[in-house]
């Protein structure tokens, strides 16, 4: 079997399709599975492609993480109205893509693909993240444990109220589950957090934040101007995918044969 694992896609098919297929990706070779580690829409223009073309792949041949953003989509489905981090995100503006109509936001909501892919986004479709042999894909992180005391906020502090749990794998707590697909993974693997999955041959491989940051902040590299490096940041035990394609026009993809 051979993967073709990528992330934050943001809505930019053209890129997104151009990049897989450059990487040998097969639409119709049942060997080939595609991986997205998150972030199926917002800041793009091509929504629907993309929904379309992933969609329309069998269940067998995709494996989907939910990411920030696609928490975010479903998240604006439940709102009366959208908020500020809503329209500057793009969340709204890919909800109208979907649908492909200028609409006000309550009748944009009614439309059948809208609730469509919701159901798709929070279904068991897409999971919170997925271990094969050596690899842990995910959006940001692996699940971490969080000291009682700390619990109910909404932001924990990574170096003070967050703690490896070997036990994570068995982890239902949805609170839990769910910060997977947000904050820095660079944080938490520079604070430690991986060293025990390290320790046993793991491979950590997420998207979230823009490779340049593992760069700049686990490897010390400087950047003059705005001399971004947006190719694969990889690691024996760490790799990053998000190559800021609103900035780059790049999605990068890692091809891997178990």
């Amino acid at each position: 079997m051979k993967y073709f694992v990528t992330s934050d896609i943001h809505g930019f098919y053209s890129e997104f399709k151009k990049a897989i297929e450059e990487a040998g990706f097969d639409y119709y070779n049942n060997d080939h599975v595609l991986i997205v580690c998150g972030d199926l829409f917002d800041r793009g223009s091509e929504s629907y492609a993309v929904y379309n073309y992933i969609k329309g792949l069998p269940k067998n041949r995709r494996i989907l993480i939910r990411g920030n953003h696609d928490y975010l989509f479903a998240n604006l489905f439940n709102k009366d109205k959208p908020d500020t981090c809503d329209i500057e995100d793009g969340t709204l503006d890919s909800m109208a893509q979907l649908a492909n109509k200028k609409l006000e936001f309550e009748e944009l909501k009614k439309e059948p693909v809208i609730k469509e892919v919701v159901d798709f986004i929070t279904g068991d479709d897409f999971c919170f993240y997925k271990e094969i042999g050596r690899y842990i894909f995910t959006h940001s992180f692996i699940p971490l444990g969080i000291k009682e005391s700390c619990k109910n906020i909404d932001d924990p502090d990574i170096d003070k109220d967050l703690y490896y749990d070997s036990k994570w794998r068995e982890f239902t707590d949805e609170v839990l589950l769910k910060k997977c697909a947000y904050d820095s993974a660079w944080r938490k693997y520079k604070a430690g957090y991986f060293n025990e999955e390290a320790k046993a041959g793991k491979i950590l491989v997420c998207g979230h934040t823009h490779g340049y940051e593992f760069y700049r902040h686990i490897d010390g590299v400087v950047f003059e101007g705005k001399s971004y490096d947006f190719s694969i940041y990889q690691k024996p035990d760490l790799i990053n995918l998000d190559g800021n394609v609103e900035k780059s026009g790049k999605i990068n993809v890692l091809v891997i044969e178990e």
